[in-house]
């Protein structure tokens, strides 16, 4: 690798730290960058950018006095996981002292849901009264048929039963 490459990676690993940790102490916890350790951000013989970290008693430290990474890292990610997670609830259940940005499409997205839930119960509730009416047209169609097919012993057709169906038709238009 070029030293400038080098020297750019290890200042943009530094710009990344120092906002992960503005976005820890102004309460937004889980940013979408990756984790990096102090040891990562500050490799020996590149102190110049000093400037880009936060004042912390740790980030003061020479490179030579630092612990080594692999206890410093262990001990600094179990200590910071529940706060972020403490801070991540309290966002969610608005207990914070800011506002949720995001209260409004929350809002609007349980009226739409809420509307389409009354939609779906409306078409169902449709559906089912158009298919109790279709199965009593079923029954009634079948029972004129039976009567208008009834027959007598000699095989002719049953006009005493087709009278009576025709004198209800008629005493039910009126």
């Amino acid at each position: 690798m070029k030293p400038n490459s080098k020297q750019k990676l290890i200042h943009n690993s530094r710009v990344k730290k120092s906002y992960a940790k503005l976005l820890a102490k102004e309460g937004y916890g889980g940013s979408s960058t990756p984790a990096i350790t102090d040891d990562e951000a500050t490799l020996p013989g590149n102190e110049n950018h000093s400037s880009l970290l936060p004042d912390d008693n740790d980030e003061a430290e020479p490179a030579s006095r630092r612990a080594p990474q692999g206890k410093r890292a262990g001990n600094r990610s179990d200590a910071a996981k529940p706060a972020a997670k403490n801070r991540n609830i309290a966002a969610l259940t608005g207990s914070g002292s800011k506002p949720n940005p995001f209260k409004k499409a929350f809002e609007e997205a349980e009226r739409i849901r809420a509307e389409r839930e009354r939609e779906v119960q409306e078409r169902l509730r449709k559906k089912q009264d158009v298919a109790k009416a279709k199965k009593s047209a079923q029954r009634k169609r079948h029972h004129e048929a039976s009567v208008m097919n009834k027959k007598n012993d000699r095989g002719q057709p049953n006009m005493r039963s087709r009278i009576n169906l025709l004198l209800d038709k008629i005493h039910g238009g009126k």
